[in-house]
């Protein structure tokens, strides 16, 4: 079993999915979670990213290379002066529930 991130008893994970977080110039396997006070970016139980949802200011998609160069969409958050780039299946379900936990739903 692989090792995940202990969640506080107060937080609910609402989703979770593999994916490829953008660190400097390389790109770093591990799980995407939403829940719904952060979104977390970790490796195992190592955290690599975390953002309050209430410090989002903006979830779009964008189409940029990835590993190899290839083009893929991917989620890039916007929190106050940081840009995070993430790569995952199904980036506009993502943004439409993030966007509606953003939003209190």
């Amino acid at each position: 079993m692989i090792p995940s991130i202990t969640i506080p008893e107060n937080e609910e994970i609402i989703m979770k999915t593999q994916g490829l977080y953008e660190h400097g110039i390389s790109w770093k396997p591990g799980h995407l979670y939403l829940t719904d006070k952060r979104l977390i970016f970790a490796q195992g139980t190592r955290i690599s990213f975390q953002g309050n949802i209430k410090s989002l200011v903006l979830c779009e998609i964008v189409k940029r290379k990835c590993i190899l160069g290839k083009r893929v969409k991917q989620l890039r958050f916007v929190f106050e002066n940081r840009n995070v780039y993430i790569a995952v299946r199904n980036v506009d379900e993502w943004v439409d529930i993030i966007g509606q936990v953003a939003k209190g739903e």
